[in-house]
């Protein structure tokens, strides 16, 4: 697509053009977390969970054998 000269942008069409327009609403504020999402017992779980998919793939590559088609009429 070749690029217009300066001074000619133009805006974006819109992209439901039969929806009518709305102002633009003021961002939500949300309160922080009392407890944090991340603990250290999930870390641990991810790290066993990546180390043993590791040992069983051989490191990290995983073709799954049984995947096929899930419609019949594919087959």
């Amino acid at each position: 697509m070749p690029k217009r000269p300066k001074g000619h942008e133009q805006a974006p069409p819109p992209l439901f053009p039969d929806l009518p327009l709305r102002p633009v609403e003021t961002a939500l504020l949300i309160k922080p977390l009392r407890n944090p999402l991340w603990t250290q017992n999930k870390a641990k779980l991810i790290e066993r969970y990546l180390y043993y998919f590791v040992m069983v793939t051989k490191h990290g590559t995983y073709i799954d054998g049984f995947a096929g088609p899930q419609d019949p009429e594919k087959l």
